[in-house]
């Protein structure tokens, strides 16, 4: 959570705080809707407990030797009318608050709980928070518990003072769960068992003896740990006694899996810190940081599917694997230790450890039997020269071999970061790609590497942008085909008085035609905004409107790299308007809604393969078609693998029949304007958006000598796909801001009836690029 978004929590809070509830005892009243709850200047003990959704009712019960609201010691206040939020601030002493349902008690608004400067013990459970719960300690030696509740936004924990304990069991998170307690000096505990967080799971501490230990847990999106000095210790993979966890969120879960996360990031800094990662699902990307002093990580029993870094700095740090499996482990820094290396080797692909200065040991299990070696290595090949006869890797995917290729690579990537909703996409993977390899153009070291590996591109040379911009004109000149409306633009808008490399700018004008225009972001940044957003419009036919948002750019803003695709085509077997008639769509397994369908007959490319059933429907100028790709039942579509169009677009046009085809098809319209600056750095572009990171030197006038780094603020892309008898229209585009720091038929036809979501691909046949996709879950029309 943002700063502004919990100042602005507190202000609310203030705001609703009567001033007449500062005298000595307990006070509860309801202001608003709002249940507003203070405590006294001593030892208090209260237990807070709700009623069901319905009632609105709160029932607030002190010990024997407190009062609330001037009753007698130990009588109980019941408040009804209670819509909103529940505020408790508790003032000073050491306070004990539990608040629960009988059985589930319902909070429609959010919760917020303050606690004393004293020490703390918080309880919340039974709960359904219908917006966001924060809680908030000052003490000591804080006890923060959360169990068998459901959060329907974020969960906040924040304490301070040290020697603070957060415990999360058996909660539902709907977004993040954010705990910070690194305000401590001292000896944190943080605990998250059988659980489930939607987006997000964030865990900070500061110095002392921390642990942070996670278990029987899903995360949808990130782990992040970051613990600061002392002798941390790490567990993600905790496997609870059942007597201890009855685990009733998770109870379909393998039970071979603690831990499900998309990513997970590890920071730890001074002190001899022990990382354990067991028996965890990490589907992406593994970061692990591990700081000074002599450290311990362990990877038992665990997958990780994505580029990994793991970085030891300096000390005598041990890391040991087991049984894990996944694509490429990476690491940067110094590689000037003593690394042991044994085998078999756990990760697939490219691998790289650095253990950071001092003497490191890498260590696995080989049959059973605990292995090493103790020889000085530089790099991966010097390994695998070493122990060929050992290791066996399968070639990691890398480096497409043509701009196509790469496309193609990284629309499947890219579309599984942003499909994950499940609501209606659209994107083109074509324009995302074109924008950014005129980045790409001046990016250098670890920034283009990153780029590289995330876009499939090879090293930036000449040759590359010259064969880009041979695909890019290509897809020009198919404009004026017979129904075609083609137009594929690039721009760029440069601060007037930066000095940017002459060479850079010839090469992006020379290879991705793209006009260059001066503005002044720094005087006129709303009327550069306009200025780009109108040229966005025109280009698009009007489709995409207000790309670039007012946050997008600011007064460091020097450089923006805008391309702009718009694509009408007409069916090459145009629909007949008269068959189009209402039917069911069925949206899930419970839910079903009425849609425009459109029904026809026709002779068309089929295959069905794995479940799934392909369409290739052609446009009239015979280069670019429609593939559809439908399950064969009601499924959550994101999980629909792409790759086998992506893969090799071309052997899977050449893998369609020829088929008589009854075609029931929804027309429908989409507009998506999905966090593309955000998927990337999920993908592990990362140093492009940092402003210290970050090297773009290659667009930089040399002889100017300028020491600040250039950066990316944003990616902005916005795509809109139309469907209907006539054929297609779509556009998109995209913006990337810079900112300066300073054929035989059978006799019955086969029936493709999408009366459930399914995939779409427009694709350029002749280059075999895929110019626009998504999927399609809930169709909509403009009529």
């Amino acid at each position: 959570m943002n700063g502004t978004y919990s100042r602005r929590k507190q202000l609310r809070f203030e705001t609703l705080e009567p001033k007449t509830l500062l005298a000595a005892d307990l006070h509860a009243l309801v202001v608003g809707g709002d249940l507003i709850v203070v405590g006294s200047k001593g030892d208090d003990i209260l237990v807070i407990e709700g009623s069901s959704e319905s009632e609105g009712t709160w029932t607030i019960t002190p010990t024997d030797n407190d009062s609330i609201n001037g009753n007698e010691p130990g009588e109980s206040v019941t408040l009804s009318g209670v819509v909103g939020d529940v505020r408790v601030s508790l003032r000073k002493g050491n306070d004990r608050l539990t608040i629960k349902g009988p059985q589930v008690g319902y909070v429609r608004g959010s919760l917020s709980i303050r606690g004393s400067s004293g020490t703390n013990e918080i309880h919340v459970s039974d709960l359904c928070v219908g917006e966001d719960l924060s809680i908030r300690t000052r003490g000591a030696a804080d006890a923060i518990s959360v169990r068998a509740s459901e959060v329907r936004d974020n969960l906040v924990i924040r304490s301070a003072a040290g020697a603070d304990s957060v415990e999360c069991v058996g909660v539902t998170v709907g977004a993040s769960l954010d705990a910070d307690i690194g305000g401590g000096w001292y000896n944190d505990e943080i605990s998250i068992v059988d659980s489930v967080v939607g987006n997000d799971l964030y865990c900070r501490s500061s110095r002392g003896d921390n642990e942070f230990i996670v278990g029987q847990t899903v995360v949808g999106n990130r782990t992040r740990v970051r613990l600061g000095n002392g002798a941390d210790h790490v567990q993600i993979g905790y496997v609870s006694p059942a007597d201890t966890i009855a685990g009733p969120y998770l109870s379909g879960m393998d039970p071979e899996t603690s831990v499900r996360t998309r990513q997970l990031q590890i920071h730890t800094g001074g002190g001899e810190d022990d990382v354990d990662l067991s028996h965890a699902v990490v589907v992406r990307h593994l970061r692990a940081f591990l700081g000074d002093d002599a450290d311990q990580m362990t990877i038992m029993d665990s997958t990780i599917g994505g580029n990994s870094i793991v970085n030891g700095d300096t000390g005598d740090d041990l890391f040991e694997a087991g049984t894990s499996y996944g694509a490429e482990l990476y690491s940067a820094g110094h590689h000037d230790g003593t690394v042991y290396f044994t085998s078999p080797w756990p990760f697939a692909g490219e691998t790289f450890f650095d253990g950071g200065e001092g003497e490191d040991t890498l260590r696995y299990e080989r049959d059973g039997e605990v292995e090493q070696d103790d020889r000085q290595w530089k790099s991966f090949e010097q390994i695998v020269d070493r122990h060929a006869n050992l290791v066996s890797l399968p070639t990691a995917e890398g480096t497409a071999d043509t701009p196509a290729d790469a496309v193609n690579a990284f629309a499947a990537d890219l579309y599984h970061e942003l499909a994950g909703s499940e609501e209606n996409l659209v994107f083109s993977p074509l324009s995302i790609s074109a924008a950014l390899a005129m980045v790409y153009a001046g990016a250098e070291e670890e920034t283009a590497a990153q780029m590289a590996k995330v876009l499939h591109f090879p090293e930036s040379s000449p040759e590359f942008h010259a064969e880009y911009g041979e695909l890019l004109g290509s897809l020009r000149e198919a404009d004026g085909l017979e129904g075609l409306d083609l137009n594929v633009a690039n721009s760029l808008w440069r601060q007037f008085d930066f000095p940017f490399s002459q060479e850079y700018l010839d090469l992006v004008q020379q290879n991705y035609a793209a006009g260059q225009n001066d503005v002044d972001f720094l005087h006129e940044t709303e009327a550069a905004r306009l200025t780009i957003n109108q040229w966005i419009e025109e280009q698009t036919k009007g489709k995409i409107r207000e790309l670039i948002g007012k946050e997008d750019l600011t007064e460091e803003t020097v450089l923006v790299l805008a391309n702009a695709i718009y694509f009408d085509a007409k069916w090459a077997h145009q629909l007949t308007p008269d068959a189009t008639q209402p039917a069911d769509f069925d949206v899930s397994s419970d839910e079903r809604i009425r849609v425009n369908m459109m029904h026809d007959t026709a002779c068309c490319r089929y295959m069905e393969r794995d479940g799934v059933q392909y369409l290739e429907l052609p446009y009239a100028d015979e280069r670019f078609s429609m593939v559809l790709a439908l399950p064969a039942s009601v499924t959550p579509i994101s999980q629909v693998d792409v790759t086998a169009i992506t893969a090799d677009l071309d052997e899977f046009l050449s893998g369609l029949e020829w088929q008589r085809v009854a075609v029931s098809l929804p027309k429908f319209e989409i507009t998506s304007k999905p966090n593309a600056k955000q998927a990337l750095i999920d993908l592990g572009v990362e140093d492009l958006f940092e402003r210290e990171v970050s090297d773009l030197d290659g667009m930089k006038d040399p002889d100017a000598h300028l020491t600040e780094n250039l950066w990316v603020q944003n990616v902005s892309h916005k795509a809109f796909i139309e469907l209907d008898e006539a054929g297609t229209t779509a556009a998109a585009a995209t913006a990337v801001s810079v900112g300066y720091v300073t054929s035989i038929a059978p006799s019955r036809p086969v029936c493709f009836q999408a009366d459930h979501p399914f995939q779409y691909f427009v694709c350029d046949t002749q280059t075999n690029t895929i110019l626009f996709m998504g999927h399609v879950s809930r169709p909509t029309t403009a009529g």
